[in-house]
């Protein structure tokens, strides 16, 4: 046990403290057990509760959870706008990186040669290849290999314009009138066109059409230069698609 005054260790049985002589106990009596803790006045002294370590540490990364998870979320909405879509395919165009300008497509590259291979040339993959070798100026032996041709070929296009460095900047995007003829054509070339018919399921467009006049500046070794484009993009599945100007002319 411990001295109620000053707080000197002492034996159980003790009467007085070894230390300031302060009365103990009258005989027979017994300490409370919470007297080993009691102070110089008797009464026992404050404890601090700290919060555990552990739980704060789990307080902390959900919360940095729930951040991360709303950027996350609220990119994804952004990216998800048919203006974010009809921009983000341009500069993609523009950089010569069409694989990446085709995720956005209703019809993709990809799309037209597996119909071209199947219409025009009785399955044969290789032969289209071929052809696809002198089109492209590159050798072509696959579907990937096809793509990084009519990337380097694009690229190329515009870094002789504007020179190996150039970089592209979307400077505006404008909402534009679509008229129900406008609409009507072009659903009818998804829906209807037998060029294309088996890429899409005509059923899961909804029947909203829009259109997006996108303004990008190239900027390479002379001046730069402003240009714009009209992107159409339709609903599909639940989606915004660009209707893709490299298989409809659009």
């Amino acid at each position: 046990m411990f001295c109620p005054k000053c707080g000197t260790s002492l034996e159980d049985n003790a009467v007085f403290c070894s230390e300031c002589g302060a009365r103990i106990r009258e005989t027979g009596a017994t300490v409370p057990g919470n007297a080993a803790a009691a102070g110089s006045n008797g009464k026992s002294p404050s404890v601090k509760k700290k919060f555990p370590v552990k739980t704060a540490a789990i307080l902390s990364g959900l919360l940095v959870l729930i951040i991360a998870v709303t950027v996350i979320i609220g990119s994804a909405v952004s990216s998800a706008r048919p203006e974010n879509i009809a921009a983000d395919y341009l500069k993609n165009y523009y950089n010569g990186e069409i694989k990446k300008a085709d995720k956005d497509c209703i019809v993709t590259m990809r799309d037209q040669w597996e119909l071209s291979i199947e219409k025009y040339h009785n399955g044969n993959k290789k032969a289209y290849f071929m052809f696809l070798t002198s089109s492209y100026e590159s050798n072509v032996t696959s579907f990937s290999s096809a793509y990084k041709a009519l990337d380097k070929m694009t690229h190329k296009r515009f870094s002789d314009y504007y020179g190996e460095s150039y970089t592209v900047e979307v400077q505006k995007k404008e909402k534009l009138e679509v008229s129900d003829s406008d609409a009507a054509i072009a659903l009818n070339l998804l829906s209807a066109s037998d060029y294309i018919s088996g890429t899409i399921d005509a059923s899961e467009l909804s029947g909203n059409v829009v259109k997006y006049r996108v303004t990008v500046f190239i900027d390479g070794n002379e001046e730069g230069k402003t240009t714009s484009n009209d992107i159409t993009l339709v609903e599909y599945n639940g989606k915004w698609k660009v209707l893709n100007p490299m298989v409809f002319g659009w």
